[in-house]
């Protein structure tokens, strides 16, 4: 496209206005200031779209979501039986742990003596053994878990209490 005019000739980067078609005058001016749609038919909302040449019609709607009766749902107390007998392995695995970490600990004194005093300052902590012992038993019990709530129940429906 190269302009017939030159802009700086004119002021404007604007094209000069065209002459009138053979025919007649020149064609209605746009809307001023923008347009807006037309508005929606009577009835509150547009008509649905024509269907498109050459496809299939899309299928029925399904039916309507309707809920369960009441004496298809499971009573609360048996919900809460299930996640009980659920959890009852892992909370096994994990008290075990604890009291060998218990058992195990080791004590340590110091005696602090003074011209007029003497005091014994104990402490206790784990050995390394009941660690390493309540650790395995953790991991242990969160395998049990993973297991039970996720491959168990996504591969049956159910987990150990659910099937109780």
């Amino acid at each position: 496209y190269e302009p017939s005019f030159a802009p700086s000739e004119l002021g404007s980067a604007y094209p000069p206005p065209t002459a009138p078609p053979v025919g007649g005058s020149y064609p209605p001016p746009p809307p001023p200031g923008g347009s807006y749609p037309p508005p929606p038919p009577p009835g509150g909302s547009y008509p649905p779209p024509p269907p498109s040449t050459g496809a299939y019609a899309p299928p029925p709607p399904g039916p309507a979501i309707r809920s369960l009766p009441k004496e298809a749902y499971t009573f609360w107390v048996t919900r809460v039986l299930a996640y009980v007998i659920d959890n009852i392995p892992a909370t096994v695995l994990l008290g075990i742990g604890m009291l060998i970490q218990t058992l195990t600990k080791q004590e340590a004194c110091v005696t602090d003596i003074t011209q007029y005093n003497v005091n014994q300052y104990c402490a206790t902590q784990p050995t390394g053994i009941g660690m390493l012992a309540f650790r395995f038993a953790w991991l242990m019990a969160m395998a049990y878990l993973v297991w039970n709530y996720g491959y168990r129940q996504g591969a049956t429906g159910s987990s150990i209490g659910k099937t109780v």
